[in-house]
Protein backbone atom coordinates (compact mmCIF):
# COMPACT_ATOMS: atom_id res chain seq x y z
CA UNK A 1 0.00 0.00 0.00
CA UNK A 2 3.02 2.66 0.55
CA UNK A 3 4.30 1.61 -2.80
CA UNK A 4 0.97 2.66 -4.25
CA UNK A 5 0.56 5.61 -2.54
CA UNK A 6 3.86 6.81 -3.40
CA UNK A 7 3.40 6.27 -7.26
CA UNK A 8 -0.24 7.76 -7.09
CA UNK A 9 1.06 11.07 -5.45
CA UNK A 10 3.80 10.87 -7.93
CA UNK A 11 1.73 10.55 -10.63
CA UNK A 12 -1.25 12.71 -9.63
CA UNK A 13 0.12 14.55 -6.94
CA UNK A 14 -3.33 13.56 -4.94
CA UNK A 15 -3.92 11.34 -1.74
CA UNK A 16 -4.15 7.93 -2.64
CA UNK A 17 -6.92 6.77 -0.15
CA UNK A 18 -9.02 9.90 0.03
CA UNK A 19 -9.02 10.69 -3.92
CA UNK A 20 -8.92 6.92 -5.32
CA UNK A 21 -9.75 4.22 -2.67
CA UNK A 22 -12.94 6.30 -1.66
CA UNK A 23 -14.13 6.94 -5.36
CA UNK A 24 -13.48 3.25 -6.23
CA UNK A 25 -15.89 0.68 -7.15
CA UNK A 26 -17.14 -1.56 -4.42
CA UNK A 27 -17.37 -4.93 -6.80
CA UNK A 28 -14.19 -6.46 -5.38
CA UNK A 29 -13.40 -8.13 -9.12
CA UNK A 30 -13.99 -4.55 -11.30
CA UNK A 31 -11.87 -3.46 -8.44
CA UNK A 32 -8.94 -5.43 -9.13
CA UNK A 33 -9.44 -4.88 -13.03
CA UNK A 34 -9.60 -1.32 -12.35
CA UNK A 35 -6.60 -1.46 -9.73
CA UNK A 36 -4.10 -3.45 -12.62
CA UNK A 37 -5.49 -0.90 -15.14
CA UNK A 38 -4.89 2.17 -12.98
CA UNK A 39 -1.40 0.70 -12.26
CA UNK A 40 0.27 0.64 -15.44
CA UNK A 41 -1.59 4.00 -16.00
CA UNK A 42 0.09 5.36 -13.03
CA UNK A 43 3.17 4.13 -13.92
CA UNK A 44 3.16 5.45 -17.86
CA UNK A 45 2.50 8.64 -16.57
CA UNK A 46 5.28 9.48 -14.73
CA UNK A 47 7.77 7.99 -16.95
CA UNK A 48 5.86 10.72 -19.36
CA UNK A 49 6.50 13.57 -17.34
CA UNK A 50 10.48 12.63 -17.01
CA UNK A 51 11.20 11.10 -19.93
CA UNK A 52 12.37 14.36 -21.91
CA UNK A 53 14.48 14.39 -18.90
CA UNK A 54 18.12 13.95 -19.57
CA UNK A 55 19.01 13.36 -16.02
CA UNK A 56 17.73 10.27 -15.81
CA UNK A 57 19.69 6.96 -15.98
CA UNK A 58 17.40 4.90 -17.37
CA UNK A 59 16.83 7.31 -20.94
CA UNK A 60 20.60 7.51 -20.94
CA UNK A 61 20.52 3.28 -21.25
CA UNK A 62 18.22 4.23 -23.80
CA UNK A 63 20.11 6.58 -25.96
CA UNK A 64 23.43 4.39 -25.98
CA UNK A 65 21.44 1.28 -26.28
CA UNK A 66 20.41 3.21 -30.11
CA UNK A 67 23.98 4.78 -30.49
CA UNK A 68 25.14 1.53 -30.30
CA UNK A 69 22.60 -1.28 -30.87
CA UNK A 70 23.87 -3.28 -28.49
CA UNK A 71 21.94 -6.41 -26.95
CA UNK A 72 21.29 -6.65 -23.34
CA UNK A 73 18.89 -6.88 -20.35
CA UNK A 74 18.20 -5.37 -16.58
CA UNK A 75 18.11 -6.85 -13.57
CA UNK A 76 16.34 -5.24 -10.65
CA UNK A 77 15.10 -5.59 -7.37
CA UNK A 78 12.59 -2.64 -8.13
CA UNK A 79 8.91 -3.44 -8.23
CA UNK A 80 7.89 -0.51 -10.74
CA UNK A 81 8.12 -1.39 -14.63
CA UNK A 82 10.31 2.09 -15.26
CA UNK A 83 13.28 -0.23 -16.39
CA UNK A 84 12.13 -2.04 -18.97
CA UNK A 85 9.25 0.59 -20.08
CA UNK A 86 12.20 3.38 -20.48
CA UNK A 87 15.27 1.13 -21.85
CA UNK A 88 13.17 -1.37 -23.80
CA UNK A 89 15.26 -3.73 -22.46
CA UNK A 90 14.17 -7.58 -21.13
CA UNK A 91 14.12 -7.00 -17.79
CA UNK A 92 14.64 -9.53 -14.32
CA UNK A 93 12.35 -8.65 -11.62
CA UNK A 94 14.16 -10.60 -9.12
CA UNK A 95 12.06 -9.42 -6.41
CA UNK A 96 8.43 -9.33 -7.96
CA UNK A 97 6.79 -6.98 -9.77
CA UNK A 98 3.44 -4.70 -9.04
CA UNK A 99 1.32 -6.06 -10.82
CA UNK A 100 1.79 -9.43 -10.01
CA UNK A 101 0.10 -12.04 -7.47
CA UNK A 102 -0.01 -15.06 -5.63
CA UNK A 103 -2.66 -17.29 -4.74
CA UNK A 104 -2.79 -17.95 -0.84
CA UNK A 105 -3.80 -21.50 -1.65
CA UNK A 106 -2.87 -22.65 -5.08
CA UNK A 107 0.41 -20.41 -5.03
CA UNK A 108 -0.38 -19.38 -8.88
CA UNK A 109 1.01 -16.33 -10.25
CA UNK A 110 -0.98 -13.77 -12.46
CA UNK A 111 -2.27 -10.49 -12.54
CA UNK A 112 -4.89 -9.08 -10.44
CA UNK A 113 -7.22 -9.77 -13.36
CA UNK A 114 -6.68 -13.28 -14.22
CA UNK A 115 -7.85 -13.98 -10.64
CA UNK A 116 -11.43 -15.41 -9.68
CA UNK A 117 -14.09 -12.98 -7.16
CA UNK A 118 -13.28 -16.03 -4.85
CA UNK A 119 -9.43 -16.21 -4.98
CA UNK A 120 -7.35 -15.23 -1.76
CA UNK A 121 -4.34 -13.09 -2.98
CA UNK A 122 -1.37 -10.94 -1.76
CA UNK A 123 0.62 -8.94 -3.65
CA UNK A 124 3.97 -11.36 -4.92
CA UNK A 125 6.72 -8.81 -3.70
CA UNK A 126 9.71 -10.19 -1.27
CA UNK A 127 10.66 -7.65 1.02
CA UNK A 128 14.43 -7.46 2.45
CA UNK A 129 15.11 -10.52 3.54
CA UNK A 130 18.25 -13.16 3.83
CA UNK A 131 15.98 -15.81 2.43
CA UNK A 132 14.47 -15.66 -1.04
CA UNK A 133 12.31 -18.76 -1.18
CA UNK A 134 11.54 -19.97 -4.93
CA UNK A 135 7.65 -20.89 -5.02
CA UNK A 136 7.01 -20.32 -8.65
CA UNK A 137 8.42 -21.00 -12.39
CA UNK A 138 7.90 -17.28 -12.68
CA UNK A 139 10.64 -16.95 -10.16
CA UNK A 140 12.66 -19.43 -11.89
CA UNK A 141 12.07 -17.78 -15.33
CA UNK A 142 13.29 -14.31 -13.94
CA UNK A 143 16.42 -15.84 -12.34
CA UNK A 144 16.95 -17.06 -16.04
CA UNK A 145 16.92 -14.04 -17.53
CA UNK A 146 19.56 -12.91 -14.71
CA UNK A 147 21.54 -15.44 -14.93
CA UNK A 148 22.24 -15.51 -18.88
CA UNK A 149 23.18 -11.49 -17.91
CA UNK A 150 25.56 -12.39 -15.03
CA UNK A 151 26.98 -14.75 -16.84
CA UNK A 152 27.31 -13.89 -20.63
CA UNK A 153 27.28 -10.12 -21.19
CA UNK A 154 30.56 -8.62 -22.17
CA UNK A 155 29.83 -5.86 -19.61
CA UNK A 156 27.83 -5.87 -16.38
CA UNK A 157 27.12 -2.43 -15.24
CA UNK A 158 25.07 -1.49 -11.55
CA UNK A 159 23.96 1.81 -10.72
CA UNK A 160 21.66 2.28 -7.58
CA UNK A 161 21.70 -0.93 -5.91
CA UNK A 162 23.38 -0.93 -2.60
CA UNK A 163 24.45 -4.31 -2.04
CA UNK A 164 23.96 -5.60 1.56
CA UNK A 165 23.26 -8.51 3.53
CA UNK A 166 19.86 -9.47 2.54
CA UNK A 167 20.91 -9.84 -1.22
CA UNK A 168 23.88 -12.36 -1.10
CA UNK A 169 22.55 -14.32 -4.29
CA UNK A 170 23.31 -11.05 -6.21
CA UNK A 171 26.71 -10.89 -4.28
CA UNK A 172 27.43 -14.78 -5.43
CA UNK A 173 26.19 -13.63 -8.56
CA UNK A 174 28.33 -11.26 -9.37
CA UNK A 175 31.54 -12.84 -7.27
CA UNK A 176 30.76 -15.89 -10.24
CA UNK A 177 31.01 -12.93 -12.87
CA UNK A 178 34.30 -11.91 -11.42
CA UNK A 179 35.72 -15.40 -11.17
CA UNK A 180 35.00 -16.56 -14.87
CA UNK A 181 37.48 -13.03 -15.25
CA UNK A 182 34.36 -10.83 -16.83
CA UNK A 183 34.00 -7.35 -16.12
CA UNK A 184 32.14 -5.50 -13.52
CA UNK A 185 31.16 -1.64 -13.39
CA UNK A 186 30.16 -0.24 -10.45
CA UNK A 187 29.00 3.74 -10.26
CA UNK A 188 28.70 4.54 -7.20
CA UNK A 189 26.55 7.49 -5.54
CA UNK A 190 28.66 9.31 -3.26
CA UNK A 191 29.55 12.65 -1.60
CA UNK A 192 33.29 12.54 -0.95
CA UNK A 193 33.41 11.53 2.59
CA UNK A 194 31.80 8.20 1.87
CA UNK A 195 33.50 7.25 -1.54
CA UNK A 196 36.13 5.56 -0.47
CA UNK A 197 35.07 3.89 2.45
CA UNK A 198 32.24 1.81 0.13
CA UNK A 199 34.82 1.41 -2.95
CA UNK A 200 36.83 -0.07 0.15
CA UNK A 201 34.24 -2.03 1.39
CA UNK A 202 32.66 -3.67 -2.42
CA UNK A 203 36.26 -4.56 -3.18
CA UNK A 204 36.29 -6.42 0.42
CA UNK A 205 33.44 -7.98 -0.86
CA UNK A 206 34.15 -9.25 -4.16
CA UNK A 207 37.97 -9.94 -3.30
CA UNK A 208 39.86 -6.74 -4.68
CA UNK A 209 39.35 -8.72 -8.16
CA UNK A 210 40.84 -6.62 -11.27
CA UNK A 211 37.88 -7.22 -12.91
CA UNK A 212 35.95 -4.93 -10.63
CA UNK A 213 36.18 -1.47 -11.40
CA UNK A 214 34.32 1.67 -9.43
CA UNK A 215 33.46 4.86 -11.20
CA UNK A 216 32.10 7.42 -8.64
CA UNK A 217 29.33 9.58 -9.33
CA UNK A 218 27.96 12.98 -8.41
CA UNK A 219 25.24 13.46 -11.37
CA UNK A 220 23.77 12.49 -13.99
CA UNK A 221 26.65 13.56 -16.71
CA UNK A 222 29.11 11.40 -14.77
CA UNK A 223 27.13 8.18 -15.39
CA UNK A 224 26.73 9.43 -19.18
CA UNK A 225 30.20 9.74 -19.25
CA UNK A 226 31.05 6.66 -17.95
CA UNK A 227 29.26 4.36 -19.35
CA UNK A 228 29.96 6.09 -23.01
CA UNK A 229 33.38 5.60 -22.14
CA UNK A 230 32.80 1.64 -20.93
CA UNK A 231 30.95 1.07 -24.40
CA UNK A 232 33.64 2.42 -26.63
CA UNK A 233 35.69 -0.35 -24.79
CA UNK A 234 33.43 -2.83 -26.96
Amino acid sequence: LSILKSIYKTAHNKDFEKDYLCSSVNDKKQFRVCLEKDLEEWQNLIIRKNCDNKNLYYETIREKKAKYDFEGSVITTNYTNFAEKITGLKTAYLHGKLDWFEDINSKEIKLLSDFSDEAEIMPFLFIPSGVKPVISLKQIEQYKIALEAFTQSDLLCILGYSINSDDEHIQNFIRERLNQKRRVLFFLYSGDKDFTYMKNDYCAMFGNSQYLEIKKIEKSQDFRTGLENALKAF
